[in-house]
């Protein structure tokens, strides 16, 4: 089974865990394909700038907060890349 996710979609810490999760349940069965994405539509749906679309990912100091949520991860000195 092959997995494919826009990745700039999605919180990283979630993300990490629904596919531990995700690895586990399917005993290492599925592989994922990781995109940026590259229509309007699709970040528009997530409330998002589609020119922002690294920032949460590749920043130094990585954070994210959803649209709507107070709720925020914050991880400090490591560079996602």
């Amino acid at each position: 089974m092959v997995a494919a996710l826009l990745v700039p979609l999605h919180d990283p810490v979630h993300l990490a865990e629904d596919m531990a999760v995700l690895d586990v349940i399917s005993h290492g069965r599925v592989m994922y394909v990781a995109g940026l994405g590259y229509r309007p539509e699709e970040y528009a749906m997530f409330g998002r700038a589609l020119d922002q679309r690294g920032a949460a990912w590749t920043s130094a100091s990585p954070s994210y907060a959803a649209p709507g949520q107070a709720r925020s991860s914050t991880t400090t000195g490591v560079r996602c890349t």
